[in-house]
């Protein structure tokens, strides 16, 4: 799938919500992901609204916190599995569950597990990355087991920003569109985990 139809995907609501943190919005919203090149750390991201103020941010890539630096849940890589993989968890709970699929069967790059802790259904939920993260886009779905087809897109990814002039940022910053009805900031993680997974991948961790 091209860009361009990943481009032109509509995200509509979540239905039922899923709310951890409260920052569940009305209509689509686009954070833009970016390492903080003068930070500390290589794997501090900055994650902004298109107007350029941090709404939050991962330290080390190791915690997810608001604006104000109140720590939100951590992400640990999750060692001894057979594909790449990184949890995100509050107090020890599990929160969500970041596989990279890239050498599996099938067009997936990466599932995603909520927990039922998120969902609040009783029952996890999964979610598949159709696309490449790091290059012409990427779309994020829900995901029937039964069907074992993608159903509902609840986010989408790209280099590019129809709303932001050429240069303002550089090749190393994604645009993370997110549905209206699902947390934003349990979706900067696990967008923090693609980007990650996709460095070990490349570099080697």
């Amino acid at each position: 799938m091209s860009n361009n139809n990943y481009d032109s995907i509509k995200l509509v609501a979540v239905s039922p919500p899923i709310d951890v943190y409260g920052r569940v919005r009305n209509e689509p919203v686009t954070l833009v992901l970016r390492e903080n090149l003068y930070a500390d750390s290589p794997t501090d991201y900055a994650i902004c609204d298109l107007n350029g103020d941090v709404v939050l941010a991962s330290t080390d890539a190791a915690a997810v916190v608001d604006s104000a630096g109140q720590e939100l849940y951590e992400i640990h890589d999750k060692i001894f599995t057979v594909h790449a993989s990184m949890v995100g968890k509050k107090e020890g709970v599990q929160l969500f569950k970041v596989e990279d699929e890239s050498k599996a069967e099938g067009g997936a790059r990466a599932k995603v597990i909520l927990s039922d802790v998120v969902t609040k259904s009783g029952s996890e939920q999964t979610m598949e990355l159709d696309g490449d993260w790091a290059g012409d886009g990427a779309v994020l779905s829900f995901y029937d087991k039964s069907t074992k087809k993608p159903t509902q897109p609840v986010a989408k990814a790209s280099r590019k920003s129809m709303t932001v002039k050429p240069g303002a940022y550089d090749d190393q910053t994604y645009f993370f569109t997110v549905a209206p009805g699902i947390d934003i900031a349990l979706m900067a993680g696990i967008a923090v985990c693609f980007d990650e997974i996709r460095r070990g991948l490349e570099y080697g961790g």
